[in-house]
């Protein structure tokens, strides 16, 4: 298949081309495919990993795995023995070890190669797309089609025997019986649904890439419709794929939000004051304030630390005339938020740092400390690590320094956990010093530079309390419930130190023992990729169109449940959706017990990518029609198995986009529920000209059933039946193709994958409508044959047969010539008036096809322009066929007289008054069964009856 094999030479270039192996003590650079296990390999930043490692040394080490996991924030690496007791832990959680083909973001490490090529966990990837690759399943359509074209084929050698036996009981010649038969069961068979079926769904692909869908194979635009459950990935799918703080808790428990944490332009959004966070968790009322009406030292502090103990930067860039950024996605998301509070990192702090060197010249000090352009400048900086999770910086203040004495002031970060931990003391509830003195526009301006730093000192020298055990305690459940949130948690600290300017100043002086230790608390901040604009609302028309959606995702189980609550993917309504475990639990588990889960989970969390693998076969295995949604590599295998296969266009790795049968252009699941009601039009449309064909061709036969099983004369010749399926049959058909959708399109179930193209209702519908139109033509035409009528109607009958002349039906003629009247002028105008009125039925059901039980007065015509255009294109051929001298004796047909056409018109009048009395019923129906199933909660899919 052309799609995997770019897919796997997509794959392949991932693949590093050289290595830094150590052998026999000696570093040397040797191509990547000639590493064995056991040989000792040295990566570096901007480096790819060769092979899966063991690690054995790391230097502040830290790689991306976003092609195995997703998460494009980087994993800390340590050398720790692994002591987890699990089957398998998830890749995630691998801090010993290192991945073929990730990336190296920062520091250095060593280690042992434990597996190469196709055993690594990239090579797993590709063993799992070939063997995708290898298995070819036909869409639902196909298997529907098939299905029900076996029906016909057997139906219509049925109705050819039936006709056959008839006629020649009846004593009629076998060869002419034979031909009419013959070409009756040609008739059965819809000979334009291929084409026509064909033509809807490239329509349909045209439509879907305006709306930011595109279709990479025609099958899957109507495999869409029938989607039952839709697998999601979380980052930049059902979220921004954007860190941003969105909250801050100060060290007194009162919170601010932070409105568009994710733009990085600091004039989008703001910094609000919620109130005490137990009484936002409690959802009582409480005014929202903004910051700079109402802020606090603490939540000024966080602010500071977040500028300050970073090293990311956020700026406008001139060249493509917007905002960008640089460095650590958590530092970006902080450095963000501290501009929106109207404090920059650069405004108080020098370029470059000063050298502790520097610092021992007691005279250049002092000097530097009352002529600094800044009034920070950065001593020594302490790098995050995972054993301590924290991260300081020390600067030199100039401002508020006392006399002999050095000002230096602690910034650090990290887990809350491990902040709170070296901190003694905690911020008092007092104003704030970022927002003071004369107003700007009704708000406080910003202080200066040297009033900041001049309050920060002030605020960590006297604005404090002891951090008692009951305050740590109540910091401790202040991050639970920001977790809980989905938040990502973080610490912020300071402090102040006098120093003795005559005292040397060493790097152990300042070191992690000095700077780390009795800190004052500040606040708390959370981090969360925030849900994308429109998200909930997809969510919940997928719910309500009957499709379970389930987010899977390498990020931790708690925060990806919470980001499921806060979306609508878990709701406290629908208990079929309160389920969500991890990739871990999922491995301790067959395929045929994950089938059986039940309820099945909402949430998947630190999944691995054979744990996608095995979600997409359960769910499949349980008769369902599942849509995937990747970006990574680590998706590519996942979203081949799927039915249907979602890749992103933005985001996504080329390789997963030879994988998949649909790439977003936008990258948004909106757009997915967008595709999947456009699917649903297209099956609809092929459901409606399925139903229009053969209502019409089994109209036909019907007819000649009657005539067959009575011994009358056919009501048509066979040029007729060939005539009438080329005017009746196509061009409605495509018409019915470009139906736009129906109002309550995704808010019914979806189809259900087992059934037929055709169900019970359709089925006895199809047939109402069959029987409706042969009986009131056999009707029409034994009138017109029985008596005068059939003369009267032709537009010129001067050369008919007399008055009195009432001719036989039945057949009485010779068994061996077949000699009869059958060809007589009489015989001709019955078959031409009988001819028009089913045709002119035919083209009205065309517009009665447009829906099962919705009145035709409310689907309206201008809602169709094409169909109103085939229809009078169909209707103008027939015209032709029966006025154009020539073409009509070569169709044999005779010109009609007005009397016809009045008949023609009673019957449609007929025809719609019968349809609409159908659907009024059929609507009945339908409210009784609604009502059975209110206190019912739908599954994946209902039965359609």
């Amino acid at each position: 298949e052309i799609k995997a094999g770019k897919a796997l030479s997509a794959l392949e270039n991932l693949g590093t081309t050289s290595a830094q192996v150590i052998r026999n003590g000696v570093m040397e650079s040797i191509d990547a495919a000639d590493l064995v296990p056991g040989d000792l390999v040295e990566i570096g930043e901007g480096e790819a990993v060769p092979a899966d490692l063991r690690l054995t040394f790391c230097a502040q080490l830290e790689i991306v795995e976003s092609v195995l996991t997703g998460e494009s924030v980087g994993v800390t690496k340590d050398t720790k023995a692994i002591k987890v007791r699990t089957r398998q832990l998830p890749l995630g959680d691998c801090k010993g070890n290192a991945f073929m083909s990730t990336m190296v973001s920062h520091g250095r490490g060593r280690g042992i190669v434990t597996r190469t090529g196709s055993k690594t966990e990239i090579g797993k990837i590709s063993v799992a797309i070939n063997r995708s690759a290898s298995t070819v399943r036909k869409t639902p359509i196909q298997k529907k089609l098939t299905r029900l074209g076996m029906w016909l084929v057997l139906l219509a050698l049925t109705l050819c025997a039936v006709i056959v036996i008839c006629g020649v009981s009846w004593g009629r010649k076998f060869v002419p019986i034979f031909i009419t038969g013959l070409s009756l069961a040609v008739s059965v068979i819809p000979e334009g649904l291929v084409a026509v079926t064909t033509v809807t769904m490239a329509l349909g692909v045209r439509r879907m890439a305006r709306r930011k869908a595109l279709m990479r194979t025609l099958p899957a635009v109507e495999t869409l419709g029938g989607v039952t459950v839709i697998c999601s990935d979380k980052t930049g799918t059902l979220t921004e794929g954007k860190m941003g703080m969105s909250e801050l808790v100060d060290a007194n428990r009162i919170m601010f939000e932070i409105s568009k944490s994710t733009s990085r332009d600091p004039n989008q959004g703001e910094v609000s004051y919620r109130g005490h966070a137990n009484d936002v968790n409690s959802d009582t009322q409480h005014v929202v304030h903004d910051i700079d009406k109402y802020n606090t030292a603490a939540a000024d502090m966080s602010f500071v630390v977040c500028a300050m103990c970073n090293n990311a930067e956020v700026f406008y860039d001139e060249e493509i005339g917007q905002w960008s950024s640089l460095g650590d996605a958590t530092e970006v998301a902080l450095t963000i938020a501290a501009q929106k509070a109207g404090l920059r990192k650069s405004d108080i702090t020098a370029t470059t740092s000063k050298s502790l060197s520097t610092l021992e010249d007691t005279t250049e000090a002092s000097a530097c400390a009352g002529s600094a352009s800044k009034p920070f400048e950065l001593l020594v900086e302490n790098a995050f690590d995972s054993d301590r999770k924290r991260m300081s910086v020390s600067f030199e203040a100039s401002s508020n320094v006392r006399e002999g004495k050095r000002c230096v002031v602690v910034f650090a970060k990290g887990a809350p956990e491990e902040i709170l931990s070296v901190c003694t003391h905690q911020l008092a509830n007092t104003n704030g010093f970022l927002r003071q003195g004369t107003t700007v526009d009704g708000k406080p301006a910003r202080r200066s530079a040297e009033d900041i730093a001049t309050g920060i000192v002030s605020c960590l020298t006297n604005e404090m309390v002891p951090l008692t055990d009951e305050l740590t305690r109540i910091a401790g459940e202040t991050c639970e419930q920001m977790a809980g949130r989905g938040l990502r948690v973080l610490g912020m600290a300071a402090k102040v130190c006098f120093l003795d300017i005559d005292e040397p100043v060493t790097e152990e002086a300042l070191g992690l023992a000095w700077a780390e230790n009795e800190l004052v608390f500040a606040g708390l901040v959370g981090l969360i990729d925030p849900p994308r604009s429109g998200i909930i609302e997809s969510v919940r028309r997928c719910h309500n169109a009957g499709i379970k959606v389930i987010m899977i995702t390498g990020d931790h189980i708690g925060t990806a449940t919470a980001i499921a609550e806060s979306i609508g993917i878990i709701r406290d309504d629908r208990p079929s959706t309160q389920r969500a475990i991890s990739g871990s639990e999922l491995d301790l588990l067959s395929d045929e017990a994950t089938a059986l889960l039940d309820p099945f989970p909402s949430v998947f969390a630190r999944v691995s990518p054979e744990n996608k693998i095995k979600i997409v076969r359960a769910l499949q295995q349980s008769g369902n029609i599942v849509a995937m949604t990747g970006d990574g590599v680590n998706d590519a295998a996942a979203v081949k198995g799927a039915d249907i296969g979602v890749a992103m266009g933005l985001g996504g790795t080329d390789i997963t986009k030879q994988a998949a049968d649909m790439v977003l252009l936008d990258d948004n699941f909106t757009t997915i529920v967008t595709a999947v009601e456009e699917g649903r039009r297209i099956f609809d449309n092929i459901l409606k000209f399925i139903l229009y064909l053969l209502s019409c061709n089994s109209a036909e036969i019907i007819l000649f059933l009657y005539a067959a099983v009575l011994n009358l004369d056919l009501p048509f010749t066979t040029i007729m039946i060939l005539w009438a399926n080329i005017i009746a049959d196509v061009p409605p058909s495509l018409s019915l193709g470009m139906d736009p959708p129906e109002r309550n399109i995704m808010d019914r179930p979806p189809r259900n994958p087992k059934s037929g193209i055709l169900t019970k209702t359709t089925t006895l519908v199809l047939v109402i409508q069959a029987f409706f139109m042969a009986t009131i033509t056999f009707a029409v035409f034994l009138v017109a044959v029985l008596t005068p009528f059939g003369r009267i109607v032709l537009h010129n009958h001067d050369h008919t047969l007399p008055d009195t002349y009432v001719p036989s039906i039945f057949h009485q003629g010779d068994p061996e010539t077949n000699a009869n009247d059958n060809m007589s002028p009489h015989i001709a105008g019955a078959r031409s008036v009988a001819f028009g009125v089913l045709t002119v039925l035919q083209l009205n059901q065309a517009f009665l096809s447009r829906s099962i039980d919705v009145s035709v007065f409310k689907t309206g015509l201008r809602a169709n322009k094409w169909m109103v255009g085939c229809v009078l294109l169909s209707f103008g051929l027939y015209v032709l066929g029966v006025y154009v001298p020539g073409l009509n004796d070569w169709l044999e047909l005779a010109p009609l007289g007005w009397q016809a056409w009045l008949l023609m018109l009673g019957a449609v009048v007929l025809q719609v008054v019968f349809s609409e009395l159908t659907k009024l019923a059929l609507r009945a129906i339908s409210r009784k069964r609604a009502l059975r199933m209110d206190n019912h909660e739908p599954q994946f899919y209902e039965q359609n009856q």
